[in-house]
């Protein structure tokens, strides 16, 4: 297949989607040749991050599943008890988690069922279904907390200057902070 070269701005590339006008085909958005080691560098960051990302995700299931919770219950309990808000209506832990309200429900009832959470009412509307952590949820909450930092230490010491980083660059443009 043969390269479209763009006659005016905003014209289709080869891949058939549209540059944005004035964007040159060999700079990305931020004006970086595509060519060059400042796209590559920026590219090598965010390969960093998602492995750092992943890696310590993994670290934190694998200790969740240590505990004895699912590493979605997991999750869960760290919304229950550290969302600002707390104690937050079942829908709203949902959607923190980016789960149904129903999967967060079925969550809920097993962490009850194990006397990690308790449910009650909402003070204004009753029908509404706010979910805390108990002294057990808690417990447990740090027991796990304790072996993440463990297995997070053991990690970052693996990690060089350079790797870290570029992963720091990469979280900071993800959060919107300055470079």
């Amino acid at each position: 297949m043969t390269e479209k070269t763009p006659t005016r701005a905003g014209a289709a590339t080869a891949e058939g989607t549209r540059r944005p006008r004035g964007q040159r085909r060999d700079k990305d958005a931020q004006g970086r040749d595509v060519h060059g080691g400042a796209f590559h560098s920026y590219f090598a960051g965010i390969a960093e991050a998602h492995h750092v990302i992943r890696k310590v995700f993994r670290l934190v299931d694998e200790q969740a599943k240590r505990g004895g919770l699912d590493p979605l219950e997991h999750k869960l309990l760290i919304q229950v008890f550290g969302a600002p808000g707390a104690p937050l209506p079942v829908r709203d832990l949902a959607e923190r988690l980016d789960v149904s309200s129903a999967l967060a429900s079925r969550l809920l009832k097993g962490l009850v069922e194990r006397g990690l959470v308790h449910r009650s009412p909402g003070d204004t509307d009753r029908r509404v279904t706010r979910v805390a952590i108990t002294p057990v949820g808690r417990e447990l909450l740090a027991a796990v907390d304790r072996n993440v930092r463990q297995a997070v230490d053991d990690f970052q010491r693996t990690l060089t200057d350079d790797e870290r980083d570029g992963a720091l660059r990469i979280f900071a443009f993800y959060l919107g902070l300055p470079e």
